[in-house]
This record gives C-alpha cells, structure tokens and sequence, in this order.
C-alpha cells in the first residue's frame, strides 16, 4: 500500500521477490484468514478508501501511518468466499484490460485512416481559413461577481474540452445574462466549433448547444456553402501535434 502521495493505492506483489522504500507498507496475509487479492479489491473499493481518508495527515503532501492502518477494521468473510469474491473481481479486470486494448487498436486504425483521407490530393484547393469561417474568441466575466455565475447560460472551460471529445454535450460552468453583458464573453450557435487555444492548444469539439466562451476558446462558424463543419473537426484534430510546434 502506497503511504505517501497517492496515499491509500494497493496492488498485490505479482513477483516473488520485490523491493520497496519509505512511502509502501507491506501488508501480508496469512493464508488461513485471508487472500491478499481480496484485500487488495477491499483496499482499492469506494468502501476501503473511504475508511483510508480519515487516516491521512499531512498539509502539503498527504500519508498515512502505517500504526493506523494496523488499527483498522476490516470487513473480513470467510477465505472461501473471499477467494470466489477475488476471482470474479479479477474476471472483471481482464475483460477491462482486453476492452482497453481493443480500442487502443481502434485509435491506431483511426489514425491511420485520417492520414490516409486527409493527406492532400490532386483536385484539393487550398484556402485561407479566414476565406472559409468566421471566427472570434470571448471573454470570462469577473470570478468575484456572483451575480454573473450559476445562471441558465452554460459557459465553456478548456476542461470541458479536454473531457468530452468530439461533442461537447455539457459545461462544469454557467453564467447569467448580467455576466454576459458585462463582460467580452460571446455565445457560439449549437454546430459550430470550439477549438482551444491555451493549455491544451489544439483540441477541438462541436457544440451541441449555444454556449458561452472564454478568451481561451476559439468559436468557429464555417461557411457551409464549401466546408463542412464535420470535415474540418477531423482536419483539425489531423493537425494537432503540428499545430502544438508553434505554440507560443
């Protein structure tokens, strides 16, 4: 179990041997009360770390002692039970970790398609993207107004970006019409794009409904009569890693 930092993690040794330092405590089991698996699964629960919480000391960096913990209580059915409790959890786990691969490989083949449909081809036109769109960022009303928060106007952060992916579907934020109106916050129509130009430069999403944004964001409205809003998202997720070069 990890003490320090990521206080409260647990894993089960997967080797006969392993070395550890300061911030680990080593919790053996006896094979008579106990299977190290099920105590990891317990450890690990929403239950577990709720209980490993009120251990944690500390202002800057968060651990716990390893004397608490001894002193814990410990929902422990009989070792028969516990094992069978592990052994689906870890049926579980492998199904995960086999889904995880699988889209993995899904991204791979995604990446390799849009390299081979967007590269450039002959009949392709270059454009200037100021000839096809029109595009303005926004403006953030002043955080220590409450009067200009919490309002029925959802209001876009860059998490929200970072989160969602293709679609954004909901904001953390809101704002009310009197932050709106004082402030150089602008409202992007539902279909246009949202493309992020601090942190994390380059992602993008379409709106699924009129929001609000920041001078973070970018709000981009094509001209539908020769680009397609759906086209230039891919295009804009295509170039990402070149446009993150020239960020300033």
């Amino acid at each position: 179990m990890v003490q320090s930092g990521h206080s409260g993690e647990c894993a089960v040794v997967g080797k006969k041997y392993v070395g550890c330092n300061c911030h680990a405590l080593i919790i053996m089991s006896s094979n008579q009360r106990s299977d190290s698996n099920y105590v990891s699964y317990f450890l690990n629960s929403e239950i577990g770390q709720d209980s490993l919480k009120n251990l944690l000391i500390g202002n800057t960096i968060k651990h716990i002692l390893a004397s608490e913990v001894k002193e814990q209580v410990f929902v422990c059915p009989p070792l028969p039970e516990q094992q069978k409790i592990a052994s689906v959890l870890s049926d579980v786990d492998s199904l995960i970790d086999k889904t995880k691969e699988l889209i993995n490989k899904k991204k791979e083949l995604k990446i390799a398609t849009m390299q081979k449909l967007l590269k450039p081809k002959e009949g392709w036109k270059e454009k200037i993207f100021k000839d096809i769109a029109e595009m303005s960022s926004g403006g953030t009303p002043l955080s220590t107004n409450s009067f200009f928060y919490n309002g029925s106007i959802p209001f876009l952060s860059i998490n929200d970006l970072t989160t969602q992916g293709k679609y954004l579907r909901k904001t953390e934020k809101t704002i009310t019409e009197l932050g709106l109106n004082n402030s150089s916050a602008r409202i992007v129509k539902k279909g246009d794009l949202l493309y992020a130009m601090y942190a994390t430069l380059g992602k993008c999403s379409i709106a699924c409904f009129d929001v609000a944004i920041s001078q973070a964001v970018l709000g981009i409205s094509v001209n539908k009569k020769i680009m397609d809003n759906i086209f230039l998202y891919y295009y804009l997720i295509f170039i990402e890693n070149d446009v993150k070069k020239i960020g300033q």
